[in-house]
């Protein structure tokens, strides 16, 4: 490997004859440049600068070989005295242009010579990774096109009858973002006791924050008598959008539904033509069912899983009595996932890994 070119950190991969570049927080402008090349709304450097305060350390990583590009945030994650990473949590993931092995085994190549033990790299729902053999399906979402003229048309009955029982009873929209930070402070902790999404979806009143005040973030609430009950953020950039925390009182419950369409409403106005709306914490439960009625195209969010020290890999899988085929990813990582305390977001969900 070579060293990092200055103001770029840039590397090229020699036997692969790609080029790697990797923007910190120290890189705005190289952090932008990526992010408006990927297009997905996650990727911003607002939306990972973010994450930073919740004890994530987030870069993006570009990776080229000849007309290919990967493009992707990470993160790196202690396990032990080694280091393994992940790309960071969202509704969608990495993207890559001409997909194919290239641009993957670049990077491969990459994590070896970091001396990284393994990666866990989760695809947004529309890269076509048929051409990459070990790419594995994980949990499903639906993408909503917002083009339509008539955003009720194919949403179920039940959507329908949420919306008008919600207009009837004078839900009002809130968009005042001081007013709707207050509530996502009060309202987070409630909806995490409320159903089951792992530790990694434990998030800081700091980085709460940094979404509620982002203004690459579409903010709303659902208010009765001035008093906010449910809070929806949607990171956009461009055309795309994704639905990544709602949270909501036990009355607010009953006005997601609401507060989606509206929200659709007001991104198809910013210019927004596709919406993640994510999936559900697990394979189709209640909060899966839920977006499932909303008519869109469901979609998996496929991962590629990479080991790039085999006796490392195998010898921490060992050490903490997990099988080397486990379906979880690191498997070593498994056990110690299971014993963490149970926590909930409407972030929606990576696949089996990370």
């Amino acid at each position: 490997m070579r060293g990092a070119a200055e103001g770029l950190h840039l590397q090229r991969v020699v036997r692969m004859n790609a080029e790697i570049r990797i923007a910190t927080f120290d890189d705005l402008r190289l952090w932008q440049a990526m992010a408006a090349r990927s297009g997905i709304p996650s990727h911003s450097f607002s939306f990972n600068r973010a994450l930073s305060f919740s004890g994530i350390d987030p870069r993006l990583a570009l990776v080229e070989v000849g007309e290919s590009a990967l493009i992707f945030p990470f993160y790196e994650r202690r396990w032990r005295d080694d280091v393994d990473i992940c790309t960071t949590l969202s509704v969608s993931g990495a993207v890559m242009r001409s997909p194919g092995q290239e641009c993957l085994s670049a990077w491969a190549e990459y994590g070896a010579a970091k001396g990284w033990v393994a990666g866990y790299l989760q695809f947004e729902p529309e890269t076509d990774l048929r051409a990459v053999a070990n790419a594995t399906p994980g949990n499903q979402v639906f993408l909503l096109d917002l083009s339509a003229y008539d955003l009720l048309e194919n949403t179920g009955a039940i959507i329908r009858r949420k919306i008008r029982r919600a207009e009837r009873l004078g839900v009002a929209l809130a968009e005042e973002r001081e007013s709707l930070a207050d509530a996502l402070r009060r309202l987070y902790p409630e909806t995490m006791a409320r159903s089951g999404a792992l530790a990694h979806y434990q998030f800081s009143q700091e980085t709460l924050d940094s979404w509620i005040f982002d203004r690459g973030s579409l903010v709303v609430g659902a208010a009765m008598d001035g008093c906010v009950e449910a809070v929806a953020v949607f990171p956009f950039f461009g055309e795309r959008a994704e639905y990544f925390i709602g949270a909501t009182s036990a009355a607010g419950r009953d006005w997601s539904a609401w507060l989606l369409w509206r929200g659709m409403q007001m991104l198809r106005d910013c210019g927004v033509r596709i919406l993640n709306l994510g999936g559900g914490v697990k394979p189709q439960d209640g909060l899966y069912q839920f977006k499932e009625k909303f008519g869109g195209r469901p979609m998996s969010l496929h991962a590629v899983k990479q080991i790039y020290n085999l006796e490392k890999y195998r010898r921490l899988c060992v050490e903490s009595n997990a099988p080397l085929d486990a379906e979880w990813f690191p498997a070593y990582r498994a056990k110690a996932l299971a014993s963490y305390p149970v926590r909930e977001t409407r972030a929606s969900e990576q696949g089996r890994g990370c």
